[in-house]
């Protein structure tokens, strides 16, 4: 037996990390159904948080036509010690119906059952899928029991219609006696477009083969129909055909509904539009017929920009009004030039067909962003959207029609990095892009899970006389893709979620730093982190950071966190209340690169901010008249505001004189300091500074 099985503390972690890490839904009950704990994969599936399902019973989201049965397995279970799989449905907190299959075993501690524990699969997917195959089986059992089916035999030649069942009369018009004195009728019947392949098939009867056809009909009241034949010949002793035995079914309403379902599988529903697997279809067909006539084909991957705010403001049934007006521009424009389809979303590819240059191409698409941002009427208000393309050329940038869709949506990314509203042609180098990108990313994910490659330096904030303050600036240098810029890796980390425990990762390594500097130093500057505004967006941001800093037991007085314009986007009210706790729990705050963002001076004045950091680039270039009168403002503002102002990026001495005379007092930049590691500190610290 492994060592391990003899360690309850290692025991009980695995067993922890089994639990919170599986990923189907767990949880535990006690003796009286209650629920004890749930794992996150529980609570995602059911939408209650862990502080509702703590006041929750099992039965209390159980359906109502499950409960008896639930409640008297619980007991089994609970009473015998069994475990037990059954299915039940439960409903989630929206109300929703959700099907699941369940495992239950007893919590058996010290031989006594304290409760019952579960692990949950969710079917409900594949009870819809049973529920909608038996529903589609009883279907067609219906349509294929209502069929009447034409029974007829005849001679080989046609000449005498030996049998021919009343049921004839419903699918071709004719009676009876009108079959057997005319046997040639269902020939003329036949519609004109099938007529030649239908009757050369009758030679296969005579070679003693049996035919099964389905071919149109145009019956006595002029109405074509579809039907189903099969033919049979019948053969004397000596083997020579002496007569024709077949059936015809009226196929009509199954051809209507193939029709409808291929429609349906080939069609986006709110716009009518082909969707994705056709465009994948006609796009294959395209490129033949482009090969053929050596021309080439233009993909335009729109993307509608910021369409998730009107969702999000005006609702899900304005956002598929607005999305079918869109449908309707782009067809209006595109029109016999191409085809639209709607592939997601807000998204549509545009197919353009035999086109001769890819300027052309260029000027579709620019007519396309032009003619979008006319304005869309709803109710009594008109909303203007604008729109990014990207275009991939078949076969320029490739002969394989998969990646012409990719390289149009590598393209489309660009055009939405380069401000949006715009188009972009595809490039090799886009791809390259796309690869370095997810080689970052995963590199990234494996330094912070093994704490490794990651490193803070640390740049001096002054006062012109001494140190006040340092900024903690993190550093990557990988071991396979090496050095990294923070302009390079940050935004992949925002995009992907990882700016979240890089975030906290950053704030535990300086506090910890900084506490090891403050006992062995007679100086006390404080540290500043930066938060992103995603970490800060975070529900327990504050409380993540106060569980920090109580871990490392770094004083709040010395922690500053550096925040950008951008958190005024989102709920200010929000934003105001987790500044205030913070300024409630001693940590300052600053906003970062201060005058390059999006800044409203009506709630600058309320947001409770110790500090202004006046971005770099207006002091690198004060000597502008412009730049200067900025600078100017933002120091003049800040005064009345009653906060701190710290000019960046200072690296001259003349910018130095401008900004002081300016009214500006602390500074950061080369000119004292470059970022170091967080061992030069004390000799930073211990120079006097005469800058």
């Amino acid at each position: 037996m492994h060592p391990i099985y003899e360690d309850s503390d290692a025991l009980f972690s695995i067993y922890k990390s089994l639990f919170e890490s599986n990923p189907d839904p767990c949880y535990a009950l006690d003796q009286s159904g209650k629920f004890i704990i749930i794992n996150k994969r529980a609570m995602d599936i059911t939408g209650y948080t862990h502080e509702e399902f703590s006041k929750l019973y099992f039965s209390d989201i159980v359906a109502e036509e499950y409960r008896e049965h639930i409640n008297g397995t619980f007991i089994d279970v609970l009473k015998n010690g069994t475990r037990k799989s059954f299915e039940v449905a439960v409903n989630h907190k929206t109300g929703k119906r959700i099907e699941l299959y369940v495992t239950s075993v007893p919590i058996v501690v010290g031989g006594e059952i304290l409760g019952v524990a579960g692990i949950v699969r969710d079917i409900t997917e594949k009870i819809q899928i049973q529920r909608e195959l038996e529903r589609t089986k009883l279907e067609l059992e219906s349509v294929f029991n209502n069929i009447d089916v034409c029974v007829w035999s005849s001679d080989f030649d046609y000449k005498q219609v030996f049998q021919v069942s009343s049921a004839c009369e419903k699918i071709y018009g004719y009676s009876q006696e009108e079959f057997k004195k005319n046997p040639q009728l269902w020939k003329g019947l036949i519609h004109p477009e099938d007529r030649d392949q239908v009757l050369a098939m009758q030679s296969k009867l005579a070679e003693g083969h049996t035919i099964n056809l389905e071919y149109r009909i145009i019956d006595a009241y002029g109405n074509v129909k579809w039907l189903s034949s099969y033919t049979t010949p019948i053969f004397d002793e000596s083997g020579q055909v002496i007569r024709l035995n077949g059936m015809v079914a009226d196929i009509q309403q199954q051809r209507v509904t193939e029709e409808k379902l291929v429609f349906m599988a080939f069609t986006d529903e709110l716009t009518q539009l082909p969707n994705r697997r056709r465009l994948e279809q006609l796009l294959k067909e395209s490129v033949l017929k482009a090969d053929e006539a050596s021309t080439k084909l233009g993909i335009l991957f729109f993307d509608l920009d910021q369409f998730k705010w009107i969702n999000d403001t005006l609702g899900h049934t304005n956002g598929d009004k607005v999305l079918k007006k869109i449908a309707e521009r782009l067809q209006d424009i595109v029109g016999e030039e191409g085809i639209v389809s709607r592939v997601g979303g807000d998204e549509f590819i545009i197919l353009l067909q035999d086109v001769s240059s890819i300027e052309l191409v260029e000027d579709k698409a620019q007519t396309l962003i032009d003619e979008i941002v006319q304005p869309i009427i709803l109710g009594e208000r008109s909303y203007v959207l604008t729109a990014s393309i990207g275009i991939s050329i078949y076969p320029d940038d490739t002969r394989d029609p998969e990646k012409l869709i990719t390289f149009a949506d590598q393209a489309l990314n660009a055009a939405k990095k380069d401000g949006k509203n715009t188009y972009k042609i595809y490039q090799t180098d886009f791809s390259e892009d796309i690869v370095r990108k997810l080689d970052i990313l995963q590199a990234l994910r494996q330094a912070i899970k093994n704490n490794e490659s990651l490193t803070l330096h640390y740049q001096p904030i002054v006062d012109d006389k001494k140190i006040v303050g340092f900024e903690a600036l993190l550093r990557w240098n990988d071991p396979t893709l090496g050095f990294l810029s923070p302009a390079e890796f940050i935004p992949i980390a925002e995009e992907s979620g990882l700016i979240i425990p890089l975030g906290e990762w950053v704030v535990r390594t300086a506090c910890t730093a900084f506490n090891e500097l403050y006992k062995n130093s007679e100086y006390m500057p404080y540290l500043s982190v930066n938060v992103s505004t995603k970490q800060f967006e975070q529900d327990h941001c504050v409380s993540k950071l106060k569980k920090i800093l109580e871990e490392t037991n770094f004083n709040p007085e010395n922690l500053k966190i550096e925040l950008t314009e951008s958190i005024m986007m989102k709920d200010v009210e929000k934003i105001i209340e987790k500044l205030n706790q913070l300024r409630a729990s001693g940590i300052g705050v600053f906003l970062d690169d201060f005058g390059t963002g999006y800044s409203s001076l009506s709630y600058l004045g309320v947001l409770p901010i110790n500090t202004l950091k006046i971005d770099q680039s207006f002091v690198q270039n004060i000597n502008d008249s412009a730049q200067e009168a900025i600078v100017r403002t933002i120091i003049l503002m800040a005064e009345s505001l009653e906060k701190g102002i710290i000019a960046e990026g200072v690296e001259e001495v003349g910018q130095l004189e401008y900004l002081k005379n300016l009214g500006c007092q602390h500074f950061q930049g080369y000119l004292y300091s470059k970022p170091v590691p967080f061992e030069e500190i004390p000799n930073l610290l211990n120079k006097e500074i005469h800058k």
